[in-house]
């Protein structure tokens, strides 16, 4: 069943409602508010391996706090409207010689990316399934902290869209970012379209994946060690183990599936350990565990230098909506035989890992084509759709008016917005008079109205040429949003030096049509006060608004101060291009000695900094400063 759509255009601008912005970016208390703390000392533990769990859809890491451990979903599931999915599929059909014919179409829908939140009833079977598998949970703990593992610089790769889209390698490692939840609009080809909508009424679902890979940071106890890797012995036990490889991606398998892994890589001798150095105080019990979590690290960038395709696997289980099922392709052995897969590690350090799930829309079954199949039938109009991410966290609303200009230049199209809480799908057209020819392009006016005060709005007028698929507008707001990682050592100076950490943003111009422009720079920092070399590192991530379109022109720059008791005063300052940085180690091993004084803005900060922090947190100790 298909159904007609058509709609009287409606002419209204675009506006952004501004609201009252503080003035400054950072009022610095500890030199930035807009730091967002993931408490100084709570980290991912090497020193105990991933646990999965057999009956929910989780993964476990242990924190370095006791009893704390971080939690990570293993599939991913579409957005709800209701109790309806947030999917539509649209066919642009005309009237050709034999009737309609498809011109084109589009598939939208949005993936829901955020945290599982559990009951208390949840994270106490959740407790318990964590300590079936590990030995650091004791066995009176009936319930443990737990929260969600801190991800970022999200990447998308979807597979199976051959005999759908024009290129299906434009859809490989697509930054992402990290939001609620992920728009995802295809434009199909016309046998594209006629394929989906012949499959979206019946048992089979589409044979399409969509892989995530996410970032996370994982502290590793003091230690040398040697791995050292047969290349072609590792590529065979990954090979001979579809199901367990496959658990590294989706959710397929659990706890037997991973030990399987680690125990076939060493007794097959694909990979053996050395260890030069012990952590200090781990006996034989503790280094074999942190040898399984190792194992479990090198397994996992093993496959993601050896994985050719995650594609769906239809007899995997759907719990509660979660369709993560899939199967994994390597590729073939001469394309990865040249990988040098071992290493040297040693010292106390912390590591940036990789952790994947998937979507599968092979579980999707049995769709209504009344529901989410929209045909366009209409000469003189064709499809729009729009797909705007789920980001509560960051964006208050959305503002939007799409249509086409006229001869007389007067402005015919529709408008629509959109919370940030809740995102949008929406599908609509441009329809003209009849007697007028088809507008080559469709004009669209967005805006985006960001939820912190400190942040300036974001607008855009494009105009996009009116294809055989329709016009579409995606926003992803992961990725006008930089989130960067900081990791500081700054802290473990000596007890009466005084360290500072700055940051800046140098964005390129704007491109014409899109505001601000200029855009706002931001920036921020953090001092530290010498605690010793018993002091924790610190991990904080900054995030600021940026515009996609001119990472490649824009740059991010940071630098480190250390004033030491004598009045000496090390320095280190790096400036990269924005879409090169992920990841900042403000470490003291980098600093030199400035030959010459330091500018006095930065000791001026720095010791001005200092005396606001203590007015407000209290009174200042006697050390001079």
């Amino acid at each position: 069943m298909s159904r007609e759509i058509t709609h009287d255009g409606i002419d209204r601008a675009v506006r952004i409602t501004h609201r009252p912005r503080r003035s400054g970016i950072y009022r610095r208390v500890n030199m930035s508010p807009r730091r967002k703390s993931m408490s100084d000392d709570v980290f991912v533990d090497a020193a105990a391996p991933l646990v999965f769990s057999d009956d929910s859809i989780l993964a476990f890491f242990k924190a370095t706090p006791p009893e704390t451990w971080f939690y990570a979903t293993r599939a991913g599931r579409v957005a709800m409207d209701g109790d309806k999915y947030r999917l539509v599929l649209v066919r642009n059909r005309k009237k050709g010689g034999g009737g309609l014919e498809t011109k084109g179409g589009m598939l939208a829908t949005q993936i829901n990316l955020a945290p599982v939140i559990g009951s208390g009833d949840d994270e106490r079977a959740w407790t318990e399934a964590i300590k079936r598998n590990s030995p650091f949970v004791p066995p009176d703990v009936e319930r443990l902290t737990l929260r969600p593992l801190g991800l970022r610089d999200g990447k998308m790769t979807i597979a199976g869209l051959e005999g759908l889209v024009e290129n299906p390698d434009a859809y490989r490692e697509i930054p992402i970012g990290v939001q609620t939840s992920l728009p995802i609009t295809l434009p199909l080809t016309a046998d594209g379209a006629d394929t989906a909508w012949g499959i979206l009424g019946t048992p089979a679902g589409l044979p399409v994946t969509v892989r995530f890979d996410y970032h996370y940071d994982v502290l590793y106890p003091g230690a040398h060690y040697k791995i050292t890797a047969e290349t072609q012995k590792v590529y065979d036990c990954l090979s001979l183990n579809a199901k367990a490889r496959a658990s590294y991606f989706g959710l397929v398998g659990a706890q037997a599936d991973l030990d399987l892994v680690r125990s076939e890589l060493t007794s097959s001798g694909a990979v053996a350990i050395e260890w030069l150095v012990r952590p200090e105080g781990f006996d034989d019990s503790r280094v074999a565990e942190l040898q399984k979590s190792i194992l479990d690290a090198f397994a996992k960038s093993a496959l993601d230098l050896m994985v050719a395709e995650v594609v769906p696997d239809r007899e995997a289980p759907d719990p509660e909506g979660y369709f993560g099922g899939v199967s994994v392709r390597l590729k073939d052995f001469h394309e990865v035989e040249k990988l040098d897969l071992s290493g040297e590690f040693k010292q106390n350090d912390m590591r940036t890992q990789t952790f994947s799930f998937s979507f599968s829309f092979a579980q999707l079954r049995n769709l209504d084509r009344s529901l989410y199949g929209v045909d366009i039938t209409g000469d003189n109009a064709i499809p729009v759709t729009l797909n705007l991410g789920k980001d509560p966290a960051h964006v208050q609303k959305y503002l939007m008016q799409y249509g086409y200009r006229k001869l007389d230049g007067s402005f015919n199209g529709a408008s629509a917005e959109g919370t940030g809480a809740n995102g949008l799908l929406l599908q609509g057209v441009v329809q003209w008079d009849p007697h007028e020819p088809q507008p080559p392009k469709t004009e669209i006016q967005f805006g985006v109205d960001y939820e912190q005060l400190d942040w300036e709005d974001f607008s855009t007028l494009t105009e996009k040429v009116n294809g055989p698929s329709g016009v579409m507008h995606v926003f992803t707001p992961g990725t006008y949003i930089r989130k960067i990682a900081v990791l500081s050592d700054l802290g473990k100076a000596e007890p009466g030096e005084l360290a500072s950490f700055e940051w800046r943003t140098i964005f390129a111009p704007n491109p014409p049509g899109t505001k601000p422009n200029p855009p706002k720079d931001y920036g921020g920092g953090v001092l530290y006060d010498g605690g010793g070399v018993q002091t924790p590192p610190d991990k904080f991530a900054i995030e600021f608004p940026y515009n996609n379109e001119v990472a490649d022109e824009s740059q991010f720059e940071w630098e480190v101060v250390l004033i030491k008791t004598d009045g000496t005063v090390l320095h280190y300052k790096e400036t990269k291009p924005l879409k090169d940085v992920s990841t900042v180690l403000a470490s003291r091993s980098r600093l030199k000695p400035m030959l010459q004084a330091p500018p006095a803005p930065i000791v001026a900060r720095a010791r001005g900094t200092l005396a606001l922090r203590r007015t407000v947190l209290g009174p200042a100790p006697s050390d001079g400063v």
